[in-house]
C-alpha cells in the first residue's frame, strides 16, 4: 500500500483559448489537483516527484473546423503523437512511462494551431503515479 507521500496525481486545465505555434509548449494554467507539487502552472510542465510508472493524458478540443497535432514529450523527446480532426471533445496524447525523479513531461504543439477552451474547461491534462 502506498503511504501519502508516495502519493502523486495532477489534474489541470486550460481556462481559455490559446493559440499555438510549432514547438509550442500548451500551458494548462490551472488545477484542480496537485498532490505532490509536480505540476508547474506557469510553465505547462510536470516534473515528477517521485520515481515510478506513470499513466499521463490530455484531452483537447478544436476549434470549429479545425485540426489538432499535439506531442507529449518527456525530457525533451517526443513520446506520443496524437492528430485531431473535427470539432468536440478528442483524446489527445496519453501514454504509461518510467519517470525518474526530476523528469519532465509536457504536451507539445507540433504546427500553427488553437486549443479551443472557455470557462468550462474542456482541455485536461492529467497524471498519476501507478507504482
Amino acid at each position: 500500500m502506498l503511504e501519502k507521500r508516495d502519493t502523486v496525481a495532477f489534474s489541470a486545465y486550460r481556462s481559455s483559448s490559446q493559440t499555438l505555434s510549432n514547438g509550442e509548449i500548451v500551458i494548462f494554467d490551472g488545477a484542480w489537483t496537485n498532490v505532490g507539487k509536480g505540476y508547474e502552472r506557469s510553465i505547462g510542465v510536470f516534473k515528477a516527484p517521485n520515481p515510478g510508472l506513470y499513466h499521463l493524458t490530455a484531452v483537447v478540443m478544436s476549434t470549429e473546423g479545425n485540426s489538432l497535432g499535439l506531442n507529449l514529450y518527456h525530457n525533451g523527446l517526443r513520446m506520443t503523437r496524437s492528430y485531431l480532426s473535427g470539432d468536440g471533445y478528442k483524446t489527445g496524447p496519453f501514454d504509461v512511462v518510467i519517470l525518474q525523479k526530476g523528469d519532465k513531461v509536457h504536451i507539445e504543439s507540433d504546427q500553427i494551431q488553437t486549443i479551443f477552451c472557455n470557462s468550462n474547461r474542456y482541455v485536461t491534462f492529467s497524471g498519476y503515479r501507478i507504482t
